[in-house]
């Protein structure tokens, strides 16, 4: 069984994936992950052009299962811990951007999820890694609730964001993220909406976990 998890900025998708993966006794694929771990690779590579270099010199990065937990390694080496280093998230929207570089993306976390169990979200899960996924869900939320999240996020970062600002920078990745799918995902046949706003974290997932075993 494979659920693919799809949805706007901050509509609480990597939460909601990780408890129900956990709920579930599934693999929990964070797309992103990968992104970062292309872009760790590349930081300590001295080159102006990463794009050219990655092109030439794509990094060797596997997935692996530890007890429901999906790490990610580079030449054998597990860097999960370092995913979420400030250097990598202030690099990986570009490295996220470039086309071969989401071609690698899916074609690594389809050859994972091959004959598994699995939940992944993500930008393209429902369209473009998974389209052929047993369960599409599409998690939104209105833009004020998840900029309001999204600042809740950044204040407990430590960093000085005002919330009108955090909620423009969303708008503006919702408008970019149409435009680069050239459609609604919402409109795909078989996606069930889910709207995050209606309850907490464990309600949203009992909520999913419901609709799903009830058609298992």
């Amino acid at each position: 069984m494979i659920i693919a998890v799809d949805g706007p900025t901050a509509s609480g998708k990597n939460t909601t994936c990780a408890l129900l993966g956990e709920k579930l006794g599934i693999a929990y694929i964070n797309s992103g992950s990968y992104y970062r771990a292309v872009t760790y690779s590349i930081l300590a590579i001295p080159v102006e052009d990463r794009e050219e270099y990655l092109a030439s010199n794509f990094p060797l990065i596997t997935l692996q299962q530890i007890n429901n937990v999906v790490h990610f390694f580079l030449n054998g080496k597990d860097i999960t811990k370092h995913l979420q280093d400030n250097e990598v998230s202030t690099s990986v929207a570009h490295i996220a951007s470039i086309g071969f570089v989401r071609h690698h993306a899916t074609q690594a976390m389809q050859a994972f999820a091959h004959g598994k169990d699995v939940i992944s979200d993500g930008r393209d899960a429902t369209t473009v890694i998974f389209p052929h996924a047993d369960f599409k869900i599409y998690l939104d939320a209105p833009l004020h609730i998840r900029a309001t999240r999204r600042h809740q996020d950044i204040i407990k970062q430590g960093k000085s964001l005002s919330l009108e600002e955090v909620e423009k920078e969303i708008a503006a990745r919702d408008s970019n993220d149409l435009k680069t799918s050239g459609f609604d995902p919402k409109l795909i046949p078989g996606m069930h909406i889910v709207d995050s706003s209606t309850g907490g974290p464990k309600e949203i997932v009992e909520h999913i976990y419901t609709m799903i075993t009830s058609h298992a």
